[in-house]
């Protein structure tokens, strides 16, 4: 008797054992089953990723043109020593060249402060 229900008991783990292999081999097939409806997502998340590349190197373009017109602006060397302490941009001719007002902070002989405007 006690032999019986041992082998009852081994038994019954063996079907436990089994059930959980098939739960297991079930939820592969699910999701094997589910892989076709992720090329899709798949897909989409890579064109997002090459939109972005795209965009990335079209704004580095941008500043890329940006840095070489920056270089080829002349440079204004001031009739005064000091600080500038304003620059206003008063606008730009069509032939490219920029028209701004500088105001820049100077000592004078006698070291007091004044203000100079300068335009260019």
């Amino acid at each position: 008797m006690r032999t019986q229900l041992i082998e009852i008991e081994k038994e019954k783990a063996a079907i436990t054992s089994r059930e959980s292999e098939i739960e297991l081999k079930q939820q592969e097939i699910a999701y094997l089953s589910e892989l076709p409806n992720l090329d899709p997502i798949i897909l989409e998340h890579e064109q997002r990723i090459r939109d972005k590349q795209f965009q990335t190197a079209q704004i580095q373009g941008r500043l890329d043109d940006v840095d070489n017109a920056s270089a080829q602006l002349a440079q204004v060397k001031a009739p005064y020593s000091g600080t500038v302490r304003r620059v206003k941009w008063l606008g730009q001719s069509p032939d490219g060249s920029l028209t701004a007002e500088v105001t820049l902070m100077v000592k004078t002989v006698n070291s007091q402060q004044s203000t100079v405007n300068s335009e260019k």
